[in-house]
């Protein structure tokens, strides 16, 4: 399904929206919630590196790629030094989103197969709240890195 894009002023409404939600979340105790949040983030901060590298993100059919496949992208980029992410994203960030992920979506999509255990989803949660500020961060200097090169 292919989407419209959102202005500057409208991604800024968008994410401190996202933003009180996911505090709100882990306030409350809705650590599922928070997961589906900070999946959200991270994916998107993801395409923003991408974009900003000038790396697309996108199939053939105009459709995004999967969160793996920007990580991968991500990985491969840090590895061949390429600017603006080489030295603005760490692979170390990366691999912790990887792990990550693959604890959060056993937890999500195998929610109904186990037992619920709160504090596996709060641990994953908290973590998940961490990546999250970690890419933000590091999505915002690879911008102003790119910004710097002429790229944006």
């Amino acid at each position: 399904m292919a989407e419209f894009q959102i202005t500057n002023e409208e991604k800024s409404q968008v994410y401190a929206m996202l933003k009180t939600k996911l505090k709100v979340a882990i306030q409350q105790k809705f650590y599922l919630e928070a997961l589906l949040l900070e999946y959200s983030i991270l994916e998107d901060r993801l395409s923003s590196i991408l974009r900003h590298s000038g790396i697309s993100y996108f199939r053939c059919d105009g459709e995004e790629i999967s969160i793996q496949k920007k990580l991968d992208k991500v990985s491969n980029a840090i590895r061949s030094q390429r600017l603006p992410i080489y030295k603005k994203v760490t692979q170390e960030l990366v691999d912790e989103i990887m792990a990550w992920k693959e604890v959060r979506n056993a937890l999500v999509h195998k929610s109904c197969q186990r037992l619920y255990n709160s504090e596996e989803v709060k641990s994953c949660a908290m973590m998940g709240n961490e990546l999250v500020r970690r890419i933000i961060n590091a999505a915002s200097a690879s911008k102003r890195a790119a910004e710097k090169m002429g790229n944006v």
